[in-house]
């Protein structure tokens, strides 16, 4: 079943937004978008892959109760991302 989502615009997280960019940047926006409640779903870049995104679900819309999950895709992580 198909629901509303919005992404989130070019240009309103920092040019250089890494996974060593402060968190209150992105819990602005996030606090800012899941208070407004206009849509169940945000899509947002990953700081960890840029090229990918990521998508964060609002558990108070309405239309929450609607969101299914699709397809499992398998992917392998870098062990030395897990290296001390």
């Amino acid at each position: 079943m198909e629901f509303s989502r919005e992404g989130l615009e070019p240009g309103r997280l920092p040019r250089d937004f890494s996974p060593r960019t402060g968190y209150g940047i992105s819990q602005a926006l996030g606090n800012a978008w899941l208070q407004s409640n206009r849509s169940p779903a945000l899509v947002v870049p990953s700081a960890m892959a840029p090229e990918e995104r990521c998508v964060l679900l609002n558990p108070l819309h309405p239309s929450y109760s609607r969101c299914t999950w699709g397809n499992f895709i398998p992917i392998q992580l870098d062990s030395r991302l897990w290296a001390a």
